[in-house]
């Protein structure tokens, strides 16, 4: 008796996900001082490769599978100029890229799109607050440096409370 075949049916889920990812890689290749057919050969070609080793990896492959979307957008990333509108599209990138591996079908049946949900939004969060503060504050030196040091602050205290739950969800101790 053969071992059971995985289905070769796409999961319109996983499909989505990888839509938006090379929506992102495209948006962001748009920025790029690369040329632009070269940059969004880099955008597809890494998304591309990424959904094909997704799709084609073993059990063993696991986090490899989207080092080929993250080397292009990490590319792209750094030949953007430094501008507000790269900045966006750079941010956009990065969440569909968790977007993207959260949505990975070996790991979904364990539920880890919806565990991700919080993870991602806190990204979205951060993403908000950075442009708000670009958009919204003054251009001094000072007041953007106040703002990226209560950014970092802020992240930083939700990093450590995200990995520690227990700091902030405490039941008293019994008494006997």
């Amino acid at each position: 008796m053969s071992a059971p075949r995985p289905s070769t049916a796409t999961d319109p889920s996983d499909l989505l996900a990888t839509g938006l990812l090379g929506a992102a890689a495209v948006f962001l290749a748009l920025f790029s001082v690369l040329p632009l057919v070269l940059a969004l050969a880099v955008a597809l070609g890494g998304v591309a490769a990424a959904a094909a080793a997704r799709r084609l990896g073993g059990p063993a492959s696991g986090v490899a599978v989207g080092l080929p979307a993250l080397a292009a957008l990490g590319l792209l990333a750094c030949t953007a100029p430094t501008t507000a509108a790269a900045e966006l599209a750079a941010g956009t990138g990065a969440l569909a890229f968790l977007l993207w591996l959260a949505a990975s079908p070996k790991v979904r049946a364990a539920g880890a799109l919806r565990r991700a949900i919080p993870t991602i939004a806190l990204a979205a969060l951060i993403l908000v607050l950075a442009w708000s503060s670009e958009l919204l504050l003054p251009h001094v030196p000072a007041v953007l440096g106040i703002g990226g040091l209560l950014l970092v602050a802020v992240v930083v205290t939700i990093a450590v409370l995200v990995g520690r739950p227990e700091l902030i969800d405490r039941e008293p101790e019994a008494t006997s």
